[in-house]
């Protein structure tokens, strides 16, 4: 938790969940002090270019995803990252970072709420994709809660779909698709 000398208080919980994968993150916001507080929860992956050392005869996507009601998967790569700041408003949406078995993923609390999502380079070879909840106020004296989620894990295609819709869409099996 952080506390400010002011009487801001807020507490961060992790909620894990036995056989899954996806985490719930929360903000408990108590506001002891004279004024109203004002906040939004925010997530980003963080993650490098990888290198050329995998398999010639098997391409698997790695980079970034952004999926929302009116594009279910967008695959954003290293390069669009470098070229082009993504800024996008968008409610039942999600974003996440992928390679070859593994995904990690922000998902809002709620589908009804409309996250900010947003690509950032911040130096050479580090890429960010991001998301950022509605702005909260807090009275003050008053009590308040943000949260999303977290799904960091394997591409299991059956869990990812109870997860956040569209999910599923992140197991990619190249040019096997048929026999999947």
């Amino acid at each position: 938790y952080w506390q400010s000398d002011a009487g801001l208080k807020i507490i961060k919980t992790y909620t894990f969940y036995k056989g899954r994968y996806d985490v719930d993150v929360s903000y408990q916001v108590e506001n002891a002090t004279a004024a109203d507080w004002t906040g939004s929860v925010y997530g980003q992956i963080n993650r490098t270019e990888p290198r050329e050392n995998g398999s010639h005869f098997i391409y698997t996507y790695t980079g970034a995803v952004l999926s929302t009601p009116e594009q279910r998967y967008e695959k954003i790569d290293f390069g669009d990252i470098e070229d082009n700041k993504l800024s996008v408003n968008a409610s039942n949406a999600w974003v996440a970072m992928l390679q070859h078995y593994f995904i990690t993923a922000l998902i809002p609390a709620s589908k009804e709420e409309q996250y900010h999502y947003y690509t950032l380079n911040p130096n050479k070879n580090s890429y960010v994709i991001g998301a950022i909840s509605p702005t909260v106020t807090v009275s003050a004296g008053a009590n308040g809660s943000l949260s999303h989620r977290v799904y960091f894990g394997p591409k299991l295609q059956k869990e990812l779909s109870e997860v956040a819709e569209g999910l599923d869409l992140t197991v990619d099996y190249g040019m096997f698709w048929f026999l999947a």
